[in-house]
Order: C-alpha cells, then sequence, then structure tokens
C-alpha cells in the first residue's frame, strides 16, 4: 500500500505576519510526531484547513472521505438523524505529514478512542476569561483543582494556545457521556455558586460580566476539543501544550506562551511534561457515579 507523500507549496506562507511557511508547519508536526500520536491515537479528529494562510476563512473538515486508504478512517455514528461521518485518525508518523500538507493547521480531536465510541477517554473543564484576564484564569484554575482534589480525582492540565487552560481528568471509558457531563456540570455550577463575582456558566458571553467561564459542555458525545500539541490559527503559530500544575503561574503565564518558535526549547528543556507528572484515577467510574448520587441530593 503506498503511503508515500508528495508535498506541495511547501512555502506558501500560513501564518503571513509571523512569516511562517507551510513547510515549517510540516516539519513541525513530522518533528512533534511521537507526542501529537500518543495522546490523539485512536481519537476520530476534525481537521481544521487553512489553503490560504490564517489572514483568509478557512474550514473545518469531518468528511475524511477523500483521505487515502492507507491512512486509518472510522465511521461513527450520529446522535441526530444525519447520516454517519466518516473521520480520519492520525495514528502513524506519515498520517500527520499528509494531514499538514492538507494545510490543517489545527486538529481536533474527539473525546473517545474508536475502541469505546459512547465512553470518554477524558473529562474536560475548558476555562474561558470573557474579559481576556490570563490571571483570572489562573485563580479559577487553582480553584478547581483544590475542589477535585478535595473529592479525590487527580487532574491534568494543558493551555489551548488561545486564551484559556482546561483542566482534564482522565477517565477508565467506563462513563457514558451523559454521567461524565453530568459530573463536569455539577462541579462548574459548586464553584459558579460559590465565587459568582469570579466564576460563570453562562453561556452566552453578554452574560458573564467579565467572569472566567468553566465551560462544562465539551463533554458531549458530539464535542471536540483542541489536541495536545496542536498549532492554532491563530498570530504567532500558538500551540495547545501541556503544562504541569506547578508552572501555572509561575513559569507560564499565558495561554499561546508556547509557540512554533519556542516549543523545542521546551520539549528539550521539560520533555512531555505529562509523562513526568503521571495522572492515574483508579475506580474513577465509581467515584463519579457516588459523586452524581450525592450532587443530585443536594440539588434535589
Amino acid at each position: 500500500m503506498v503511503n508515500q507523500i508528495h508535498y506541495t507549496h511547501l512555502d506558501k506562507l500560513l501564518y503571513p505576519k509571523d512569516k511562517i511557511t507551510k513547510g515549517q508547519v510540516v516539519d513541525y508536526y513530522m518533528a512533534m510526531s511521537g507526542l501529537f500520536i500518543k495522546y490523539a491515537k485512536g481519537h476520530p479528529l476534525t481537521l481544521q484547513r487553512y489553503p490560504q494562510g490564517i489572514q483568509k476563512l478557512g474550514f473545518f473538515q469531518k468528511h475524511a472521505d477523500t483521505i487515502p486508504d492507507w491512512i486509518e478512517r472510522v465511521v461513527i455514528p450520529s446522535k441526530s438523524k444525519e447520516e454517519p461521518v466518516m473521520y480520519v485518525l492520525a495514528n502513524k508518523k506519515n498520517d500527520l505529514g499528509y494531514l499538514a500538507n492538507l494545510n490543517t493547521l489545527v486538529f481536533h480531536s474527539a473525546l473517545f478512542t474508536t475502541q469505546k465510541l459512547n465512553f470518554p477517554d477524558v473529562l474536560i473543564w475548558d476555562l474561558d476569561p470573557s474579559d481576556g484576564s490570563f490571571e483570572k484564569v489562573i485563580e479559577v484554575a487553582f480553584k478547581l483543582k483544590a475542589f477535585i482534589d478535595d473529592i479525590g480525582l487527580a487532574s491534568r492540565l494543558k493551555t489551548t494556545g488561545s486564551k484559556g487552560v482546561h483542566i482534564q481528568v482522565p477517565l477508565n471509558q467506563r462513563l457514558p457521556f451523559e454521567e461524565v457531563h453530568a459530573f463536569a456540570k455539577s462541579v462548574a455550577d459548586i464553584l459558579a455558586e460559590r465565587y459568582p463575582k469570579l466564576i460563570t456558566v453562562e453561556p452566552f458571553k453578554k452574560d458573564r460580566k467579565n467572569r472566567v467561564l468553566i465551560d462544562h459542555n465539551r463533554n458531549f458525545y458530539s464535542q471536540t476539543a483542541v489536541a495536545a500539541y496542536s498549532l492554532r490559527a491563530r498570530p504567532g503559530a500558538p500551540i495547545a501544550t501541556p503544562i504541569g500544575w506547578a508552572e501555572l503561574g509561575k513559569t507560564v503565564l499565558s495561554a499561546d506562551q508556547f509557540r512554533l518558535t519556542n516549543i523545542d526549547d521546551r520539549i528539550r528543556v521539560v520533555g512531555d511534561i505529562w509523562r513526568h507528572d503521571k495522572v492515574s484515577n483508579p475506580g474513577v467510574h465509581q467515584r463519579i457515579r457516588k459523586l452524581n448520587r450525592e450532587f443530585q441530593k443536594r440539588s434535589g
């Protein structure tokens, strides 16, 4: 089976103001393929492509019908009345190279693997500052961490490469999305009640009043999250980067701190921070189910 890639137009500027070419984007993804695939493997991907660079309108690609057969694809049933969708996966280095050659800048990952479609392997709270303040994001992140620490769950962090961070709880794919989302929502609601001047769960920006949104709605079957080590289509070519809790607010001071121009230095110094900050949540499904029952009694 042929899996060679014919790279094209590598001198095209995909980040024009930063003078970053398609060739540099391809080189980045090929160099980072080991870490990228470590966390994205087996997860259906949605591609965000920019054939004319980030100063022009890009588009999202879910349907992978035109992707060559040597790249693994998977048909995923829709929860609505829509037809099933064929998604692409990036399980090998050349898969990532081919997809980058399509001018894919951003990879959005499903929260489940192809092995168990209805059971997520991660829970995510997306912290989004309404006024752009990363200082508030830091404050909220540590409040959320303290809460989930107290209830016996371990978590890890990722900058989004945009404005905020993702706080993630690794799961064992034994809870359906409905239970995971119910738990994520309860936690967000409790924190919004405790800190009403700082935290909100309001979906509309006009109602947030400069508070930090704890977005729990990532935790649905149809939702995705930017993949670890994915570029973002923003000036400076920022990268969604795994970080450690000890770094937040000390050496990590913005959501777009790590970029195409400095990520090599970070990897050289700290390597894969999630490997060092291993997170284990044995029996997480039992813990969340018990907490869901407690939250229901409290609210009922």
